[in-house]
């Protein structure tokens, strides 16, 4: 409109005929730079293609794709597009997560992502809380899982709650108080801890029965037992987050 209403009236300037319609110079010069509503998108243009330094040569992102497919069908893998990026990295290809995002989701080889609309407050007790050494607070669960000839088996793990390591784990067709202190003893025996009474070792589980049995006769070494309240399994969260992976992962693929 500016530039029309300058050729019908040459005695009339530019900025003059700014003035008159109430608009900025700058934005008439960027306009008439490029084109109204032509706008460009910002960042890096989107290419077709990755670099790989081992190969020296640019792979087509098709390559790319069966290269990530070929990374999520091998077993127990469960990868998300970051632990991909990683993996292709070491591949030697130069490439961004957010590439790698874009591919998958493309492809529908995402991850599914899990909603967390519940926060729970742990509630405050005599458990151990606030130890900053190992061996002073552990965590032990009991997982009943199915295989696919729908047999039933249970996994029986320990996990110390300082390091975030699982220390003693058992595969088991039942999961009776002799199966519970078997696991106990074998994370005693991988901690080094054989000179009783321990001292300060608080072992946090559910009200099972047969947990509970199997704690009364570990007492007498040293080890104190604390109990959940019912019905709260998030206070018991060190060991149920590590098994909810586990079923995530493993029992629901596999």
């Amino acid at each position: 409109m500016i530039t029309e209403l300058c050729q019908k009236h040459p005695e009339m300037s530019i900025n003059r005929a700014c003035d008159v319609l109430e608009l900025s110079c700058s934005t008439y010069y960027y306009f008439r730079r490029s084109p109204p509503y032509s706008y460009r998108s910002r960042g890096r243009p989107i290419t077709s293609e990755i670099y790989n330094i081992y190969k020296e040569k640019e792979v087509p992102d098709e390559i790319v794709v069966k290269e990530i497919e070929t990374i999520l069908s091998q077993k127990f893998v469960l990868y998300g597009y970051k632990k991909v990026t990683a993996v292709l990295r070491k591949k030697g290809y130069i490439i961004n997560h957010k590439k790698i995002y874009r591919l998958m989701k493309k492809k529908g080889l995402l991850l599914k992502e899990f909603s967390r609309e519940k926060y729970y407050k742990r509630k405050e007790k005599e458990t151990g809380e606030g130890l900053d050494a190992p061996n002073r607070k552990w965590s032990i669960e009991i997982k009943h899982v199915k295989a696919k000839n729908r047999e039933k088996g249970y996994v029986i793990g320990v996990k110390d709650c300082f390091t975030k390591e699982i220390i003693a784990s058992e595969t088991s067709r039942r999961h009776t108080a002799t199966e519970v202190e078997e696991v106990l003893y074998l994370a005693l025996g991988n901690r080094n801890l054989k000179e009783f009474p321990i001292e300060e070792l608080y072992v946090t589980s559910d009200n099972g029965k047969e947990i509970i049995k199997a704690m009364k006769s570990l007492k007498e070494i040293g080890i104190i037992h604390c109990r959940i309240t019912p019905r709260s399994p998030w206070e018991n969260g060190e060991i149920e987050s590590f098994f909810s992976s586990l079923e995530r992962e493993v029992f629901q693929r596999f």
